[in-house]
């Protein structure tokens, strides 16, 4: 459909990248596994690499390295918001966009935060009393860790839906390295790219709570979140 309405005119790419406990696990101690020495933050080291292909080889396929836009919504514009705060993005793309969500308080945590996740995971798959405990998550299979990652993480300490987008376990880590700090904290201070950037919201932004009584009580609707959250 983007294409239809272009006329044409532009090449669209899509890339896939890790995700929760594969993407975006964050800990002091998985700064040894990488040269850089950041916690990680695979799911953003993965969309980095996918740019530079774009700059290798969107020429074949009709594209201009030299025009590219990163666009990304929800998820994909806290995505977005990180590479437009991080120099070592910039080099791959000329424009940004994002929707629903670029720049807000759930685009990255702190690492003190990714590290009660880490702690928590390395205890319960039984690595917690290893003498290398990297090693032994990796020893673990992907059915444990994606069950780790789906177990009741995601329920907030107080009941109300906004706490639970202000408690999500997976985003960008601020490792100091990767991540250097919370794109709206860098935003403000001017550290951000400097092209073409352009913000905005989707069509039926809310449409998800239209199955909702209009006269519902907090309670209610605790309640139906903790069910459709």
């Amino acid at each position: 459909h983007h294409v239809e309405a272009s006329g044409g005119d532009f090449v669209w790419v899509t890339l896939d990248y890790r995700l929760n406990v594969f993407g975006f696990l964050g800990a002091e101690q998985l700064r040894s596994r990488d040269s850089l020495n950041s916690t990680g933050n695979y799911g953003l080291q993965d969309q980095r690499f996918a740019m530079e292909w774009v700059q290798r080889s969107i020429g074949a396929f009709g594209g201009d390295k030299h025009n590219v836009m990163i666009d990304g919504c929800s998820a994909g514009a806290g995505s977005t918001a990180n590479h437009a705060v991080n120099p070592s993005s910039w080099p791959f793309f000329q424009k940004v966009a994002g929707e629903s969500g670029m720049f807000a308080m759930w685009n990255s945590l702190p690492l003190t935060k990714a590290q009660q996740t880490f702690d928590l995971l390395v205890k319960t798959l039984g690595c917690a009393d290893e003498v290398d405990p990297i090693k032994c998550l990796e020893g673990k299979s992907p059915y444990e860790l994606t069950k780790f990652a789906n177990d009741g993480l995601f329920r907030p300490s107080t009941p109300d839906i906004m706490s639970k987008f202000s408690e999500l376990q997976w985003a960008p880590v601020i490792d100091g390295v990767d991540v250097l700090g919370h794109p709206w904290a860098l935003a403000r201070a001017g550290r951000h790219f400097q092209g073409p950037m352009m913000l905005g919201t989707s069509r039926d932004e809310g449409a998800t709570f239209c199955g909702t009584a209009a006269n519902m009580t907090k309670a209610e609707f605790t309640r139906w979140s903790e069910v459709n959250y």
